[in-house]
């Protein structure tokens, strides 16, 4: 199981492309790792073009979607990407239905909950909290 980010970057030139960055998530021997895999130009804005740019992206790295199964999708930087109704979103989810679309804050969040854990007083709290939670009378 894996769950895909898409993020997009505009070159350092006025004159480039934006280009396409693919990264996985997984969850491997005990741990949540992402790994970059590609970046790439794309090849137009229009949403069914990127889909399949995404989707031979992710074959192109030798992922086979009999093996190892889509329950995640993220996009950074293309709102149209998000859309319920359309857009590339719906269009990887029309392909593997259980390939949730996850919003970038959820990521962040987490992120943030893991650094914060890095504070003693932060642990320590959560700690309590959690020995709070466990309490019965």
């Amino acid at each position: 199981m894996f769950s895909i980010i898409i993020e997009e970057a505009t070159g350092i030139s006025n004159s480039q492309k934006e280009q396409l960055c693919l990264t996985v998530r997984y969850y491997y021997d005990g741990e949540v790792c992402e790994n970059f895999l590609i970046i790439r130009p794309l090849p137009s804005e229009k949403s069914d073009e990127i889909t399949k740019h995404i989707m031979d992206a992710i074959k192109e790295v030798g992922i086979d979607f009999n093996k190892a199964k889509l329950i995640g999708q993220e996009y950074r930087g293309k709102n149209a990407a998000s859309g319920n109704n359309g857009g590339i979103q719906k269009a990887i989810k029309d392909l593997h239905p259980m390939a949730f679309y996850i919003h970038p804050s959820a990521h962040s969040f987490n992120s943030a909950i893991c650094n914060a854990t890095t504070v003693q007083l932060v642990t320590v709290v959560m700690m309590q909290i959690n020995k709070i939670s466990q309490f019965t009378w």
